[in-house]
């Protein structure tokens, strides 16, 4: 049977182009293993030992020099954060977890291998706990063994090893290691599974948790199959980038079936970085996709929200819209600031003279302001020119406007007015600087 040495000196070694191993250590005796494991591992990358004071235990400055001392004998580099746990509605556990997680990006760089010690019994626990909540296949799956961190990685070598082989790997080595007294809160959920459930279940099944381990990793197949289906509908769809956020064609939504739409969404918005919608936020999909056509429906989704315009579907960042600037002079030697997007001028031929100009917003400009785009026999109003133009019902209230005195003189980089352009000037560029992923 391969040595949990052996086993980390495998896993990194496998991963390409590693530069350093960053080792999560809580100063429990799973992650006190994985350090004195990876230091038997004589891996050619250095290590270096990231703790969190979670600061929730009168114990934690203890537990901070315990792991310190370790890797002072050790000859590992150390490094510890303090952090503030403020659980604001998503629980203590999910608090602690996130001001971690949080923690260990600080440290993070290009080429780096995190390495965390969750091992069988964790992921039997993970299992249930999403069961719990209504998982899909997805959550389901477990914890992955390896995944994209920021510009790192991170790594689970011991999620098939058992909790009774770490625990024998820390009696045959002499380790010392800290009990958390939160353990044994069965007020949290981890811990009533740890302390009841899991225990019953396995005096019934004894291999529960290398059986549930099985199950998981066909879960994680399955997963993989259906977001290989889902990239394949993502391309039926034709997704393009938008002036914010991103697009894509909603007629094959409106034809497929109810499974094939949600699994194309979820895939979708993960793509795009955003959370998984819950079934019920799905559900909510088949309203837009029947909203008549003048109608303008909205799907606030937390982190993002979902539009619908000409037949095709939206996703833009949540809170985008809340910027409101106020009207402002600008030169066209410097880009304009408006809150969240904003005009860039460039070199164009034709374009507007070179100057001082007035710009503000849609919401600021006269009641019933007529237009003139440049090549046009009549002016008309901008209500008209704008459906005409195609440009988003949403963003409409956000076209900045360009003014010389009374005289409008661009809308956007929509259009130049008539009469006002010369043969060497400039063009704004309208766009908005709030995130919005790249398509995948």
């Amino acid at each position: 049977m391969i040595s949990l040495p052996q086993l980390i000196h495998h896993f990194v070694a496998e991963q390409p182009d590693v530069q350093r191993v960053v080792l999560a250590v809580s100063g429990g005796v799973d992650s006190m293993v994985l350090l004195h494991s990876a230091v038997k591992a004589q891996l050619s990358q250095p290590l270096l030992v990231v703790h969190v004071n979670h600061q929730l235990s009168p114990f934690a400055a203890d537990w901070q020099v315990r792991v310190s001392d370790c890797c002072t004998r050790l000859g590992v580099e150390f490094a510890a954060m303090a952090v503030q746990v403020e659980p604001r509605g998503a629980g203590l556990e999910e608090a602690a977890r996130k001001a971690r997680y949080a923690a260990i990006e600080h440290y993070l760089r290009p080429g780096d291998l995190v390495l965390m010690a969750h091992h069988q019994q964790d992921q039997l626990e993970t299992f249930f706990l999403r069961l719990a909540r209504g998982a899909g296949v997805r959550g389901l799956a477990g914890m992955e063994s390896l995944r994209d961190w920021g510009p790192a990685r991170l790594g689970r070598p011991f999620l098939t090893v058992d909790r009774a082989s770490i625990e024998r790997y820390a009696q045959i080595h002499a380790l010392t290691w800290v009990e958390d007294e939160s353990n044994a809160n069965e007020l949290f959920d981890r811990n009533f599974l740890r302390l009841h459930v899991i225990p019953m279940l396995q005096q019934r099944w004894a291999e529960l948790p290398a059986h549930a381990s099985q199950a998981m990793a066909q879960l994680r197949q399955s997963d993989t199959l259906l977001n290989e289906f889902a990239s394949e509908d993502l391309q039926r769809c034709r997704p393009q980038p938008e002036r914010l956020g991103v697009s894509l064609e909603m007629e094959p939504l409106r034809v497929w079936s109810q499974p094939r739409r949600y699994n194309l969404m979820r895939h979708w918005l993960a793509s795009q970085g955003y959370r998984a919608p819950s079934r019920k936020r799905l559900a909510e999909l088949d309203g837009l996709l029947t909203a008549k056509q003048d109608q303008n429906p909205l799907l606030a989704w937390g982190d993002c929200e979902l539009r619908r315009y000409r037949k095709r579907i939206y996703c833009l960042p949540a809170g985008w819209s809340r910027a409101r600037p106020a009207a402002q002079d600008c030169s066209t030697n410097n880009d304009v600031d408006l809150g969240g997007h904003h005009l860039k001028w460039t070199a164009a031929s034709p374009g507007l003279p070179t100057g001082d100009y007035r710009v503000v917003v849609r919401t600021q400009a006269p009641e019933g302001l007529r237009a003139h785009p440049a090549g046009r026999a009549h002016s008309q109003s901008l209500k008209k020119l704008l459906q005409e133009y195609g440009l988003e019902p949403w963003l409409r209230d956000h076209l900045p406007l360009i003014f010389l005195g009374d005289r409008l003189m661009a809308v956007g980089d929509l259009w130049i007015e008539k009469s006002v352009a010369v043969e060497f000037g400039v063009v704004p560029r309208w766009s908005f600087s709030l995130p919005s992923s790249a398509l995948v």
